[in-house]
This record gives structure tokens, sequence and C-alpha cells, in this order.
């Protein structure tokens, strides 16, 4: 008997035990069958290929004979030789080399499974019903265990995405959504609205601007914060845990804050301007939509309110980006730098063909990260200027959509829109610009 023991079986009753194993090769195939290899495989209802099949004996749970038909000959034939050798050998059929499973033993079996009911053949009702090898309980169990996280993204990521694209294409209000069906009135009413809405075209244009000049200012700011904290030197540990605090602290409260510090009546950099700078007005910088300023002599107008939540936005999250290129900056060898520095390298030389190189895969990785979340924010936007003065990005008009016009239609017609802009934009990077960062890294 092989491939059997005490803890197989306790295992599940729809589990194989191994007894035996037999070849059913044009070389070599049990004599039972029939005279020649295509009869003996006719004889199992099985077709004649060339390389052959291995045959698995033993019983389930239940003591109910079965045949295991493999198509990895090699596996059946190295476990067969090590049993005639008199060493252990655990025959587990991979699920993928799995041709049938067949009820009953073609040929006698003169051992049984311990510790299970005596052999014999299954019942009508199981026939059909296959017993689990090896590989399949293992797929079994990882299936038991992806379930609850599967059901979890159903319920919260995939039922929500499927009900706001069937939204996009209803005339729905918020008050009618209660009596919604899933079979209402399908319309394109909601794209045309949104699509030919006053200020859509623009505030797509202000989305781009915001969420570009974020994402490449928090990954900039975040990368020379990462080679500034890279070397020991003493409070480092504290400096580092104090670059955490404005991407771990509450975006209620430090939205608040910058709106008390940002105050043309009593915030404290007007003071500071005021005293330092020699500013004569105080500067409203979350109302101002433009600002005049003068440079050589040319007078441009600036998005004050704009850029002041892009500066924002960028403090916030530059914490983000130092995590990753700090980590991976640890990880860069000593001996390249200090052999670049023997070399005579200067600092823009080892930080442009050592330390970046390293870099790269991480930077771009965070462009991508920074660019999805920052493209759909909303809170920080909102909690600074309300989208007003200029900075009426996407997120914002949904909201506005849902709450001052009650239109849930629209505003889901309009999430669509927003998602394949940027599915489509980030196909753009993968297509054109991805495999350059990776051949440059």
């Amino acid at each position: 008997m092989a491939g059997t023991d005490e803890e197989a079986v306790a295992a599940a009753d729809d589990a194989l035990y191994v007894l035996t194993a037999v070849l059913l090769t044009p070389a070599k195939f049990p004599s039972v069958l029939g005279d020649d290899y295509p009869e003996a495989c006719a004889a199992l209802g099985l077709p004649p290929v060339a390389d052959g099949y291995g045959l698995v004996l033993g019983q389930d749970g239940e003591g109910a004979r079965w045949t295991v038909v493999v198509d990895d000959v090699s596996l059946v034939a190295v476990a067969i030789a090590s049993w005639d050798c008199g060493m252990e050998h655990d025959l587990s059929p991979d699920e993928r080399t799995v041709v049938t499973a067949l009820p009953g033993w073609p040929l006698a079996v003169a051992v049984a499974a311990p510790n299970v009911p005596a052999p014999h053949d299954p019942s009508l009702e199981i026939a059909g019903r296959p017993p689990l090898t090896a590989s399949r309980r293992e797929n079994r169990a990882g299936l038991a265990f992806v379930t609850p996280t599967f059901l979890v993204v159903l319920v919260v990521v995939l039922i929500p995405i499927l009900w706001t694209v069937l939204l996009a294409f209803q005339n729905a209000g918020l008050v009618d959504i209660q009596g919604m069906g899933i079979l209402g009135n399908w319309t394109l009413d909601n794209f045309r609205h949104v699509l030919g809405s006053a200020g859509f075209w623009s505030s797509l244009l202000t989305t781009l601007i915001y969420t570009v000049g974020a994402t490449a200012g928090s990954v900039v700011l975040g990368l020379m914060a990462a080679l500034a904290l890279r070397r020991p030197f003493r409070g480092r540990g504290l400096l580092r845990g104090s670059m955490l605090l404005p991407y771990v602290a509450p975006v209620v409260a430090v939205a608040f804050v910058w709106e008390v510090a940002l105050s043309p009546q009593y915030g404290i950099v007007n003071e500071w301007g005021k005293t330092v700078l020699g500013w004569d007005d105080p500067i409203a910088f979350l109302s101002t939509r433009e600002y005049e300023v003068s440079l050589l002599g040319l007078h441009v107008d600036i998005p004050l309110a704009l850029l002041t939540v892009i500066a924002f936005e960028i403090w916030r999250y530059f914490p983000f980006a130092f995590l990753f290129l700090l980590a991976r900056l640890q990880a860069v060898p000593d001996g390249l730098e200090e052999a670049a520095m023997v070399d005579g390298a200067t600092i823009s030389q080892r930080f442009r063909h050592i330390l970046l190189p390293q870099l790269m895969p991480v930077i771009a990785l965070l462009c991508v990260l920074r660019f999805i979340m920052t493209f759909n924010k909303f809170d920080d936007v909102y909690l600074l200027t309300g989208g007003g003065s200029g900075t009426d990005v996407a997120a914002v008009r949904v909201y506005d959509f849902l709450t001052s016009r009650y239109d849930v239609g629209a505003a889901a017609a309009q999430a669509l829109v927003l998602a394949v802009i940027l599915m489509a934009l980030l196909g753009i990077y993968f297509t054109f610009f991805a495999r350059k960062v990776q051949e440059e890294s």
C-alpha cells in the first residue's frame, strides 16, 4: 500500500487515499483490460493517446473505490518505481493533470485504507462526483480563504460601481431613488446634460492642473525629504516621525489650521507678510480667483486659490512619497556610492547615475497612485474653498449635482465620465511611458 497514513484518514470524506497506481501506456498496460493498448483504453472509455495515462487507485473517506486517470505519466511512473524500491512517495496528482475519475477499480487490489469502511463501489448518487486529490483540496481551501475577501469587495466595491452605472443611464432624482428598479427608463440624457453643461470642460482642465501639480509636487518634496534624512544624525528619528504629521493628522483639523493661518483678517501668514515682506494689503489666499503678480516688469495673473489648494495637497501628501522613497534608499548598497566617490563622481552625478535609476520604479508607482488619488480628491478642496474661486474640480461638481440639484442620474453620469477619462489617461501612461521607465531603471 502507498500514500496512506493515520493523518490522511482524518481528512475530509471526499479525499482520495491512494493505495497503488498502474501505467496505461502503449508499452505497458494491465493485461486484464485487453490484449493491446487501444483495447485497454476502450475498456475504460478513454481515447488511446500516444503518451498514455497513469491510473491512481484509491478510496474516499467512505471507503468507495475510485480510479483517477491522469495524463502525467512520468509522475505515476516515479511513484511506482519508488514503491518498488521500498521508499515512501506521496502521489498527489495536480488537478490540471486529472483527465477523469472513474468509479471502481479496473483490477483487483489486495489492500485497503485503514480506519475507513471496507472497499466498495460508490453508490449511484455519488458515482458522478469524483474524489478530491491533494491539489484539489488545496484549491478548495484557497477558495475558502479568498471567499470572505471577495464578498467584502463585492459588497463595498463592485455592487456600488454597478449601481452607479445603472443610475447614470436613468432619470433619477434624489426623491425617486427609493422607488426605482434595476430596469428603469434608460436614457442618455444624463451624459448630454453633463457634457454640455457650463463649466464641465473648464472643471476638467482645473482637475488635471490640480492633479498634475499636486502629484509632481508631493513626489518631488518627498524625494527631497528622503534624501535629506537618509544619513544618520542626532535627532533623525524624531524628525522622521514629525514628517508624517501632515499625512496622519485628520484632514478636517489640518484644513482648519490652514484656513486660520491664511485668513486675511487674522491669519499669521498675512501678518508675517506685512511685517517681513512689506505687503500693503492682506491677501485672501483661499477666495481670490486670480492675483496679479509683477515679475521682471511683467504683470501676470496667477490662479491664487488653485495654487494654494495645490500647495496644501503637496504638503499633506508628501509624507506618503517620503515613506516609499526612504525605504528604497535604505536598500541601496553603500558600496555603489562609495565606489563612485572613489572615482571622483560629484553629488549630482551620484544621484543621476546611481540613486535615480534605483528609485525610478518607486517614483513611477508613486506617480500613478498619487494621480489616481488626487484626481478623485474631494474633501481637501471642499473643506478649503468649497469648490469656489477657480477650484471647482470634477469631484466637487459631482457633489454639487447630487446635493444642490438633487440629480442622482447626472451625478452618476459625471462620475462615470471621470472614471473613463482616468482610465484613458492611465492607459496612455502604461502604453507609452511605463515600459520606458522600466527600461531606464
